[in-house]
């Protein structure tokens, strides 16, 4: 972790001893999901272009989380801690206050700068009406099923051994156990946030510290806040691969498509080398053309050779009508 050049050896092993602390209680509550079987099947809802692309390239977009659907993606876990650190500040040591105004600048690209995310969402739904909405052209797209335990296999240990970069969970919706992983790392911060105190330390050392704490700190707060969304957000029962590069070098495959005004990063999962097999439905949406739909994703499975006895096609069971 980058520390500061003028911060004093047994301060810096303070702050990697507060991170070492806190690291375990947000590992303790990953090892609850790290332990869970995946769904028996994860959808993917796109439309047709996306249909084709996913099948005929064989690959899967990882998106700059940043750049997803939901505008407080990452942030909403950031929020609170903001919140909660201010609020235990108006009772602390001066220099606790200071350390909350600090980690509070987090949110003017602090969250960007800490690492790059890329993610693929799926869901344990296939057949949601706000998704279908949002994600598959109006309910005119698909939803496309993999077996869960295959896919998540081919990304997280496609060799039988951890891809250290990778991960798969879901998605967790409970505010409330977001308040108590992030209390549990707050009640240790104020002794550590104190601990310059009566040791003799200039300016420089101080800010060092102080810094390299805020950074500790900053990275726990982070990584607790990938496992979470708004409650508002829970019908998708989100199944989230997550792949995370180093901010300070290069990322290692990325591309760019375009969106209004703006460019995208992504990088690509190639499924079909990791998971072949792995596709077991195509749903159609609920204000799709039926005919023209089925014959389209017939086709699409034709174009790349895979027997369509294989894969299960069928209809959305919504009574729904595009707007």
């Amino acid at each position: 972790m980058k520390t500061s050049r003028d911060l004093p050896e047994e301060m810096r092993a303070l702050g990697e001893k507060f991170y070492t602390s806190g690291d375990a209680f947000v590992n303790e509550f990953i090892q609850k999901f790290a332990s869970q079987p995946a769904p028996s099947l994860i959808y993917h809802y796109t439309d047709d272009k996306g249909l084709r692309s996913i099948l005929e390239t064989g690959t899967m977009w990882l998106t700059d989380i940043f750049a997803l659907n939901d505008p407080a993606e990452l942030r909403h876990g950031i929020e609170h801690a903001i919140a909660r650190i201010a609020e235990s500040a108006k009772t602390g040591a001066p220099e606790f206050k200071l350390f909350a105004r600090r980690f509070a600048k987090i949110r003017d690209g602090g969250i960007e700068r800490s690492a790059h995310y890329f993610v693929a969402c799926f869901s344990k739904n296939g057949d949601d009406l706000c998704q279908w909405r949002a994600y598959a052209d109006d309910g005119k797209g698909f939803a496309l099923g993999f077996d869960g335990n295959n896919f998540e296999h081919g990304f997280a240990t496609p060799s039988g051994k951890p891809m250290p970069n990778n991960s798969t969970f879901p998605v967790t919706y409970d505010d409330g156990q977001l308040c108590e992983i992030q209390d549990k790392i707050l009640g240790i911060l104020p002794e550590y946030v104190s601990a310059p105190r009566g040791r003799g330390l200039c300016d420089a050392a101080i800010n060092g510290y102080m810094e390299h704490l805020s950074v500790c700190f900053s990275v726990l707060v982070f990584w607790a806040s990938l496992y979470f969304k708004h409650p508002a957000y829970l019908n998708e029962a989100e199944y989230r691969f997550l792949q995370i590069q180093r901010s300070d070098r290069p990322v290692e495959g990325v591309k760019y498509r375009s969106r209004p005004y703006s460019l995208v990063r992504y990088i690509e999962y190639n499924w079909r080398r990791f998971s072949p097999g792995a596709l077991k439905e195509i749903i159609i949406g609920p204000a799709a053309d039926r005919r023209r739909s089925e014959t389209f994703a017939r086709d699409c499975l034709h174009l790349i050779g895979i027997d369509e006895t294989s894969v299960d096609i069928r209809f959305s069971s919504i009574p729904y009508r595009g707007r």
